[in-house]
Parts: C-alpha cells; structure tokens; sequence
C-alpha cells in the first residue's frame, strides 16, 4: 500500500493563495507566483513538493498553492492546477 501525505487545511494547517506561475525551480526549490494585484513573491518547495508536484505546470499557470508559515517565510507543501470555473 503507497503512504501518502495528509495536511490539514485552516487554521490549525495549511493556508491556500492563487495565482500564476511565473518559475518553477526544482533544484533551488522555489516556485515564483505572481497574484492579481500584480505582486511577486517566491516561495519554498518542500522536497516532496520539489521532486514530485506540478511536473504538468509551466509558466503562465494559474494554480492553488497550499503552504505553511514557517521560521523564514511560506513553505510550499503542495500546489495544482486550477480548476476552471
């Protein structure tokens, strides 16, 4: 049976935030969103996040990033495509 990792989304978990993928950069581990209001900002992948998550993702992707606040800034967990509306 494969494990998968579980997290909790609210106010004891993860946080959510949308937006475009500008860069994803595996070895750095670091994926770069741009929001609607135009600001950038680049987070932490995890290493699971790094190796395995989003490897049908390029740039100009509208995604759901899910992250934790963590000592030096968001930490990304986990992040996905999103889904039309």
């Amino acid at each position: 049976m494969e494990l998968q990792e579980i997290d909790r989304v609210g106010p004891d978990g993860l946080s959510t935030t949308e937006g475009i993928v500008t860069k994803i950069d595996r070895t750095k581990k670091a994926i770069t969103i741009r929001y609607d209001n135009g600001k950038v900002e680049t987070l932490k992948l995890t290493g699971r996040a790094a190796a395995d998550v989003g490897k049908n993702i390029e740039a100009d992707t509208r995604v759901v990033v899910y992250y934790s606040n963590e000592a030096g800034g968001k930490v990304t967990h986990y992040f996905k495509k999103r889904e039309s509306r």
